[in-house]
């Protein structure tokens, strides 16, 4: 039963625009937490950033990542630009 409700919730997000509109509201504060949490541990590791720069960090790659695939130049993970530099975290 709950699996037709979770299908038949997002069938109704597709059309209504104010659950949309909550729903990103949910994902900028969550996202909003982490860049902060993430910035809190990368400041003990001595890499001192704000949690805003690390939101901006992580759309402009998402940008590129989304106009690479357009242009059919993705890479594998861990990979920028021709080489890879063997590291697989992503941000």
């Amino acid at each position: 039963m709950s699996a037709i409700n979770v299908k038949g919730f997002f069938e109704k997000v597709a059309s209504d625009k104010s659950l949309q509109a909550k729903l990103k509201a949910l994902h900028v504060k969550a996202e909003a937490e982490e860049s902060a949490a993430v910035a809190k541990v990368a400041a003990v590791a001595g890499f001192k950033f704000a949690a805003k720069e690390l939101a901006q960090a992580r759309k402009s790659k998402a940008k590129k990542a989304k106009l690479s695939d357009v242009t059919g130049q993705s890479q594998a993970p861990g990979c920028e630009y021709s080489y890879c530099n063997g590291s697989d975290i992503v941000f």
